[in-house]
């Protein structure tokens, strides 16, 4: 989409789903909380933070997000608890919007990307992709994520009935062992038997043995997803 036709499309949800839907009344709040919840998209909800940051109740913020959800501008992704009780899991939803582009059109981005915001914008956009795969071919995975107090994170982790793969997202085009350390973490966290994946840019398929595999993204999606449940 070209950034013009995004900013109209913007434009148009306000106009037409919020004002003409009367969801809220305080449009000019909405479209405040809207611009920094695009800001914050791919990040763990923390309504407390928005609200400070927007200056809005924490009460309102929490309605304003569920705006986003029945509009279907937003897709929540739950955290995955299924580990020791002893360890501290993060119990917030991440949410990601639902489109990059929308998300980049309401804080008047275009392609003047920091390589951070690069690789956070390639990581949502991934995920996005699995989400509506899952959906659209009604595959009934469980897609989540992963944060603890000690700081181990994992972007993507996809539950079928047989499998569960742990996904670190980069942006990169040369893999590293490195990339595999709260993979190898989280494997031992789980209990469970994990399959440990890199999705990356890169255009090799590498297997570093114990560590998982590397896997060009779009092998990812065109190969990997499609075999999950062979």
């Amino acid at each position: 989409w070209g950034l013009d036709i995004l900013r109209s499309y913007v434009a148009g949800y306000l106009r037409e789903e919020i004002q003409a839907e009367a969801l809220t009344k305080d449009v000019a709040a909405y479209s405040r909380f809207l611009n920094l919840a695009a800001e914050l998209s791919g990040q763990y909800t923390n309504y407390a933070k928005v609200a400070s940051d927007a200056q809005i109740k924490k009460d309102t913020i929490r309605r304003y997000m569920e705006i986003l959800s029945d509009t279907l501008l937003v897709e929540f992704v739950p955290s995955y608890t299924d580990v020791d009780s002893a360890r501290r899991v993060r119990q917030k939803d991440k949410f990601i919007f639902f489109d990059m582009g929308v998300r980049n059109a309401l804080l008047g981005r275009t392609t003047q990307f920091s390589k951070e915001e690069w690789g956070q914008l390639f990581e949502q956009w991934l995920i996005l992709q699995t989400i509506y795969y899952n959906r659209m071919f009604q595959k009934n995975w469980r897609i989540r994520s992963y944060r603890d107090a000690m700081g181990v994170e994992v972007d993507l982790i996809i539950e079928t009935r047989l499998r569960i793969l742990a996904v670190e997202i980069k942006s990169a085009t040369i893999a590293h062992p490195r990339m595999f350390k709260s993979l190898a973490k989280f494997g031992d966290i789980s209990g469970r038997q994990v399959e440990k994946f890199v999705v990356y840019q890169g255009e090799h398929l590498q297997d570093f043995e114990s560590l998982g595999k590397a896997i060009p993204y779009r092998r990812f999606l065109e190969e990997l997803l499609p075999d999950l449940d062979a």
